[in-house]
């Protein structure tokens, strides 16, 4: 009886862990999306003010490139800080995986499902190699 409990107990702690794993990488993802979100305004209001700045300067006839270069520069840097975020949120993701995975029960090559204790898999005989 102690041993179906602390099976049952086993059970309930993978499944808690799941929810953490996501629930952290959930609220974490929600940040970064809300800073890209701003970033991505900024870019829009960027690119509309580069295309008034060399309208202007066209109709005027007078193209000042180093306010051009500089107004690029200005965006290259947003760009980047976007990608950035969506690096970030990749990486969170990939933690979340791992550490769901650490949470999943072992399966040997033959696709049994190998118990906590077992040494051998009970459906091919295989030797099971202790994980780290």
């Amino acid at each position: 009886m102690s041993n179906l409990f602390g099976k049952f107990k086993s059970e309930i702690n993978k499944g808690v862990g799941v929810v953490s794993a996501k629930s952290k990488g959930l609220i974490e993802i929600t940040k970064i999306n809300s800073q890209i979100n701003g970033l991505q305004a900024q870019k829009k209001s960027a690119f509309e003010d580069l295309g008034s700045a060399l309208y202007n300067m066209h109709s005027e006839n007078n193209m000042d490139m180093e306010k051009i270069h500089s107004m690029c520069k200005e965006l290259s840097l947003i760009v980047a800080s976007i990608e950035e975020k969506k690096e970030q949120i990749k990486k969170i993701q990939e933690e979340e995986q791992e550490a769901i995975s650490k949470l999943k029960p072992q399966a040997c090559e033959c696709g049994e499902v190998i118990k906590e204790d077992a040494m051998f898999c009970s459906k091919c005989g295989k030797k099971i190699e202790a994980e780290e």
